[in-house]
């Protein structure tokens, strides 16, 4: 992996934040999750955007043939109008003014998960540089895990290396170690991590002519109620756009960045125009 590709990587992991930048400041309490067309917000001329958050008391008008659905961060309930019309924003999060075309709740924002506003603008992957000799972690780079059997991959050192992987519990006893020249590793079913539990993983790398690096880390396992419910509302990758998206904002929330990447590429596929989409799916 070259330094280039490593920048690309960097910019890529903070694009949430640089892309996102009105969401920073965001108290919505709603989340546009699919939109086409012209919707504007009374008082203000830049029209919405994908994958804002919208305040109680806003004012919405939607031009002829436009199409707008958001997730209410209170209930976890979905909805969706075409346009043209006008609904305002309750201090619930409920339109008034327009019937909306469809309507239901998501089935993984129910139970104990729920979308918290600003969580795409506080969500990011931190790359950090290293040097071209290497090995560049893949998976998973976020400190949370939504598997009890995390899967561990990274990039190629070089011809002949060979890596030495360790994963230690709070009190510095290994769970788990290999030496191989295979570039993945994944935890066996019988050592299962504990939930909510900091483990430490350490990668030695050793080249062809003897240069050596290290890399470590930490991760944890999401508690098994979180874990459980995000399985069980998770969309396939042919599902509608708004639902992939809003699982993939609630991923992030969770810092599961490894998995949330799948729901972001799929959704930069499906909006090839779509800058921001681009950019956090690190395309």
């Amino acid at each position: 992996m070259t330094m280039r590709n490593v920048r690309s990587l960097m910019l890529a992991g903070v694009a949430l934040v640089q892309v996102l930048p009105a969401l920073a400041q965001a108290k919505g309490v709603v989340m546009i999750s699919d939109l086409s067309g012209t919707a504007r917000l009374a008082g203000r001329k830049a029209p919405l955007g994908l994958m804002e958050e919208v305040g109680p008391g806003a004012a919405v008008t939607l031009k002829r043939g436009a199409r707008i659905t958001f997730v209410n961060m209170k209930t976890g309930s979905e909805s969706s109008f075409t346009g043209p019309g006008k609904f305002k924003l309750d201090a619930a999060g409920e339109a008034r003014g327009l019937a909306p075309r469809q309507h239901h709740l998501v089935a993984a924002l129910q139970g104990s998960v729920h979308l918290r506003p600003g969580a795409l603008a506080q969500a990011s992957v931190v790359m950090r540089a290293a040097p071209d000799a290497e090995a560049q972690f893949m998976s998973p780079p976020g400190p949370w895990s939504l598997s009890a059997t995390p899967e561990f991959r990274w990039q190629p050192a070089g011809a002949g290396a060979s890596y030495h992987f360790k994963l230690q519990d709070p009190q510095g006893q290994v769970v788990f170690e290999l030496t191989q020249e295979d570039c993945s590793i994944q935890v066996p079913d019988h050592l299962a991590l504990a939930d909510d539990t900091a483990y430490t993983w350490v990668l030695e790398t050793r080249l062809a002519d003897g240069a050596q690096s290290r890399r470590s880390g930490s991760l944890k396992v999401v508690p098994k109620p979180v874990r459980e419910q995000l399985k069980a509302g998770r969309p396939a990758l042919d599902a509608p756009f708004s639902d992939r998206l809003v699982y993939a904002a609630v991923l992030e929330q969770h810092e599961l960045h490894d998995e949330a990447r799948v729901y972001w590429k799929s959704l930069a596929k499906d909006r090839p125009d779509d800058p921001a989409l681009a950019k956090i799916a690190g395309n």
